[in-house]
């Protein structure tokens, strides 16, 4: 069983990693070719990936 201060260290270094990652927008009007660049480089450490399949919702997001 994991103590408070473990889940608290994993938690603050899952938090730099975010921090630290670098952001990839992707827009395409076909989802299953967003699902697919999204898994690939999500699988890829030290990437924060967002996908959107209508440009308007990408312009919107932060």
């Amino acid at each position: 069983m994991k103590s408070h201060s473990d889940e608290y260290y994993h938690h603050q270094q899952q938090q730099q990693q975010l921090e630290n990652a670098r952001n990839i927008l992707l827009v395409d009007d076909e989802p299953d070719t967003l699902f697919t660049y999204k898994t690939f480089l999500l699988d890829i450490k030290g990437y924060r990936v967002d996908a959107f399949h209508k440009k308007h919702c990408s312009i919107l997001h932060k």
